[in-house]
């Protein structure tokens, strides 16, 4: 009983502490080092499918072990009596399996968990309770079922779990049900939707997120199916309708942020052409980064890996061209973002741009035209564009400015005097002037009018001769680089 082991501790000159009394456990101290002890028990009742209403102590461990879910926990050890296995070691549920899972549902995809990590095989009625009850599931704190389930799919044994046990699978991740039995109808494939999912991911190494991802990388097919004249099935844009629900999946399992970003790229990225010329590669690194780059690769070729035999050679082939075309653009290159250019924001705004959207665009073209090998990430090369930078600069600050006074002007027109309640006027006309530009044949930038006195300003406002060109459905003129 738990006096009786703070008794013995107290004896011995061993500290003990009540961490889960009402349980019977005790921690004990011994160098320093905590302990758990805890005293053979049967429990009560589940009322919330999770905790135990009461418990009662006993005084044999056989008792104790009755209360396990699995036969594979329901094991122990005594110096005196060696290793105690009273029911086989087979993974089976201890007891009747719905009594089981009716305590815990999270307790069934545990049974998957422990069979596809350690190579188990379930026991023909623990097997048939899964299905019958796996919708115990559907209460159980999704926190709780995403860490058996991430575990799940990196065990040794996933791909026959996920084929045989893919209705408890779709209890949590609903998502997934519509790849179930989905027919591909084409010669390059061999397998229905999901069991080519699935076997993809058995193919890549054992990471959660590339497990994931593959699992998942074909979701959108079902969505975007279609049969030609001939009856051959096509998924044309099934990435971009994938990405989406993968996003969902992973909101669903409440994964980090970072992770489901990178989900969701991989699911998007992983049907695009494969490149194959410096330029292209340069592009897709400085859009995914290094790492990611790789991780994609893995992810193409278990997807190769799992079509059918037709042009898998060719199509392989393709890929150790693309990888090690990767390698070699790796030793040369040196740019993977606008962060890493030899000129900052400093050295633009010394040629005239303002903090802003504006200076974002300016470095974005500039990373554009480095990873492209068009100019070289040198600082002198890039400032010597000073020149085409201010005019293009000068130019556009001009036309806006045109603009908005030639707004003011009209406006004032109809307002000669400032009136209460017209604030967001003012603030609209100018904000739709900024968007709003002149032809370049537009009059010179009249004085701004509250600079004249009045009777100049009525003679001025009531000549047309200050107004722009009628406006035109020109876009902004930006500057080049040509």
């Amino acid at each position: 009983r738990p006096q009786q082991v703070k008794e013995l501790c107290a004896r011995e000159g061993l500290a003990s502490f009540d961490t889960g009394i009402q349980h019977g456990t005790v921690t004990v101290h011994v160098d320093h080092e905590p302990f758990e002890v805890t005293t053979f028990r049967a429990d009560g009742a589940y009322e919330d499918g999770r905790h135990p209403v009461s418990v009662s102590f006993l005084d044999a461990v056989e008792g104790d072990l009755a209360r396990r879910d699995f036969t594979v926990n329901a094991m122990a050890y005594s110096p005196a009596r060696g290793l105690v296995d009273v029911f086989g070691g087979h993974l089976r549920c201890v007891g009747d399996p719905a009594a089981r899972f009716a305590e815990d549902g999270l307790r069934i995809l545990r049974a998957l968990r422990f069979a596809s990590t350690l190579g188990f095989a379930i026991d023909p009625a623990t097997a048939a309770a899964l299905h019958e009850h796996r919708r115990l599931l559907e209460p159980v704190a999704m926190e709780r079922i995403s860490a058996e389930f991430m575990k799940l799919i990196c065990g040794q044994g996933a791909v026959g779990i996920l084929l045989e046990y893919r209705d408890v699978v779709g209890t949590f991740l609903p998502q997934v049900e519509p790849m179930f039995g989905f027919e591909q109808l084409s010669r390059y494939h061999v397998y229905d939707v999901w069991e080519h999912c699935v076997r993809s991911c058995g193919l890549i190494e054992p990471d959660p997120v590339l497990r994931l991802a593959a699992l998942v990388h074909d979701v959108g097919k079902p969505s975007c199916f279609f049969t030609d004249d001939e009856g051959i099935g096509h998924f044309y844009g099934h990435p971009e309708a994938g990405e989406p629900l993968a996003r969902q999946i992973a909101r669903h399992l409440r994964l980090p942020n970072a992770v489901t970003s990178e989900l969701c790229t991989l699911v998007l990225w992983h049907d695009r052409p494969l490149p194959l010329t410096p330029k292209a590669m340069r592009r897709r690194l400085a859009k995914l980064g290094e790492p990611l780059c790789r991780r994609l690769y893995q992810l193409v070729e278990a997807d190769m890996r799992t079509h059918s035999q037709l042009n898998m050679a060719e199509n392989l082939d393709t890929l150790a061209r693309s990888r090690a075309l990767m390698e070699e653009v790796l030793q040369e290159m040196d740019v993977f973002s606008p962060r890493d250019l030899a000129v900052d924001g400093c050295d633009l705004m010394e040629l005239g741009f303002a903090p802003g959207p504006r200076l974002g665009e300016v470095k974005g073209e500039l990373f554009s035209l480095v990873v492209d090998g068009e100019l070289p990430n040198s600082r002198p090369e890039l400032l010597a564009l000073r020149s085409c930078f201010s005019a293009a600069f000068a130019e556009a600050r001009a036309r806006r400015a045109l603009a908005r006074w030639a707004l003011a002007v009209q406006f004032q027109s109809l307002y000669p005097s400032p009136l209460k309640g017209r604030s967001k006027l003012w603030q609209m006309s100018s904000s739709c002037a900024s968007r709003q530009l002149p032809r370049a044949s537009a009059a010179p930038t009249p004085t701004p009018p509250s600079s004249r006195p009045p009777a100049q300003r009525a003679a001025s406002t009531s000549s047309t001769s200050i107004m722009p060109t009628p406006w035109t459905a020109r876009s902004r003129p930006t500057w080049s680089l040509a």
